[in-house]
Formats: structure tokens, C-alpha cells, sequence
């Protein structure tokens, strides 16, 4: 049996992982006043990459059966390595593909990476979020309703909602926060990458290790060399160093940005203040010849 405390929380959750990444969307938009195109690509990326296109490998290598599937599946290490290097390739390509090609006219503001960042990993909060605390309470409500109708689910998935707790579903939760910020500070590094051919392979190097080693202590967490607290410490580890250089690479390029919108606006300010220069030159040479004109005896007649 699930716990009503459970099963309400994940009800919660399930809603608030649909509408938390849209809230933040709208929170950015109204404090930069950008448009969303990015976060629609974002989007499409994610759902394309992370998912259409990541189920052909998944087909290959764990689907069909042969001995390298049975050691994949039989390893909750190596399939979160097989699923890091896997999801991080392919999410890393979509990101570089969207910036580099669907996104070049919003390449010059710094904010496109943070609206694609969201729109990328707001999708997927949706996922793991939204849709799995919904799936889990569909479940807990199979499992609760009477022995009948659980015995078309499988025994670990029924043994693994019973054994739900609160915390526990936090620390999930949790798992899935960092996995959100996460993908904000990757598309930062592949955003600056993409404009910055002198770093671009060793930003991207960046993002895609990070992300293959954010996978890997859920996979420790599945094979039970390490507890739920443990694995979620360690991705906070992975999520640390990430989000900082993230942090440092937007900061730079803000100053950069500031930088040019002053040079801009000082190289169209020079003509009109040359103009007024010559203006009042000009005026000052007339007052100057009427002084004169005005000092000069009149010529009297005796």
C-alpha cells in the first residue's frame, strides 16, 4: 500500500512540474523583454534529440537482445554511463545545431542562451518531473485499488511504490531541480562555444562531460553501491562546478555586450556632437564679426 502522504505529494509535484518551468519562462520574459523563440527551439531540440533520436541507440544497444544488452541492462553502472555518454552527445548536437543554424539572429544577445536553456530543460522537467510523479501516482492508485488489478504490474515496480516515502520522493525531486539548472549552464557553455571559435572545443568538451557525469550517480544509486542522499550530493557536485563556470562565462559576456552597446552608441553620438562643434564655431565667428562691425568709428560728416 502507498501512503496518502504520498500519494498526495506526488499528485503535487506531478501538476507543479508542468507549470514550474513555465512560470520561470514567463518570470525571464518579463524581466528582459525578449522574445521566446529560443525556448520553442529549445523545446523541439530536447524532444528531437533527447528523446526521437536517443531511442534509435536505445533500440540497438539495450532494446534488442544479444550479450551486450543483457550487460548493459544487468548493470545499473554501465547503463548510466551508456546513457549519460548517449543523452550528453545527442543533447550536446542538438544545442550546437540550434545555435549555430535556427538561432544566428539571436546569437548576439547573451539572454538567448539562458531563454533556449529554459525551453531545453523545461521540457524535460516536464518529463522527469510532471509526467513520472503523475505515472507513479497513476500507479499508486492501481496498487491501493485491490491485489486484482496489480498483477498486470510488474513485482519490482508494485515492491518499489510501497516502499515510497516522502523523502525519499524529495530527494527525486531534487534530482530533477539540478537536472533543470543543469541544462541552463550547458546551453550557456555551448551558446558561448558556438560564438567563440577559439574555446568552442574545449566548452563543448565541458558540456558534454558534465552532463555524461551527472547520469552516473543515479546509476550508482541503481546498482546500491551508494544511498538516495548520496547520489543526490553527488549531483550537486557535478551541478557546482557547472553552474560556476556558467555563471563566470555570462558575466563576461554581459561586460562584453555593455562594452559594445557603449562603443555603439559613443561612434553614432560623435557626428551629431562634431556637427554642434561646428555649429557653434560658426555661430561664435558671426557674433565676432558683428562686435566688430558694432566697435569699428562711423564715418561723420562735417
Amino acid at each position: 500500500m502507498v501512503s496518502t502522504s504520498v500519494m498526495n505529494y506526488l499528485l503535487e509535484v506531478g501538476i507543479l512540474g508542468f507549470v514550474f518551468p513555465l512560470v520561470v519562462l514567463m518570470a525571464w520574459r518579463l524581466r528582459t523583454r525578449k522574445n521566446l523563440i529560443p525556448a520553442l527551439v529549445g523545446g523541439i531540440a530536447f524532444f528531437a534529440f533527447g528523446k526521437l533520436f536517443a531511442s534509435v541507440p536505445f533500440m540497438l544497444f539495450v532494446g534488442i537482445e544479444h550479450p551486450l544488452s543483457a550487460v548493459i541492462r544487468s548493470n545499473g553502472i554501465i547503463y548510466s554511463l551508456y546513457q549519460g555518454i548517449v543523452v550528453a552527445l545527442l543533447e550536446g548536437a542538438g544545442r550546437y545545431l540550434a545555435f549555430s543554424y535556427f538561432l544566428t539572429k539571436q546569437r548576439e544577445s547573451r539572454q538567448t542562451a539562458i531563454i533556449y536553456g529554459i525551453g531545453h530543460g523545461g521540457i524535460e522537467c516536464m518529463f522527469v518531473v510532471g509526467w513520472a510523479n503523475l505515472q507513479y501516482y497513476m500507479g499508486a492508485i492501481i496498487v491501493n485499488s485491490g491485489e486484482k488489478v496489480t498483477e498486470s504490474l510488474p513485482k519490482e515496480m508494485i515492491q518499489d511504490m510501497s516502499a515510497m516515502t516522502v523523502p525519499s520522493c524529495v530527494m527525486n525531486n531534487l534530482s530533477g531541480l539540478f537536472l533543470f539548472i543543469l541544462q541552463i549552464a550547458l546551453s550557456i557553455l555551448v551558446f558561448q562555444g558556438v560564438r567563440n571559435a577559439a574555446i568552442r572545443k574545449r566548452l563543448l568538451g565541458y558540456a558534454i562531460l558534465f552532463h555524461m557525469l551527472f547520469y552516473l550517480p543515479g546509476g550508482l544509486y541503481q546498482a546500491k553501491v551508494v544511498p538516495q542522499p548520496v547520489m543526490v550530493v553527488l549531483q550537486l557536485l557535478v551541478l557546482a562546478p557547472a553552474l560556476i563556470l556558467a555563471i563566470n562565462i555570462y558575466k563576461k559576456m554581459a561586460e562584453k555586450e555593455k562594452k559594445k552597446e557603449k562603443e555603439q552608441r559613443s561612434s553614432t553620438s560623435a557626428p551629431e556632437e562634431k556637427g554642434w562643434a561646428f555649429a557653434n564655431k560658426k555661430l561664435s565667428n558671426i557674433e565676432e564679426n558683428s562686435e566688430r562691425n558694432h566697435s569699428k568709428p562711423e564715418k561723420g560728416t562735417d
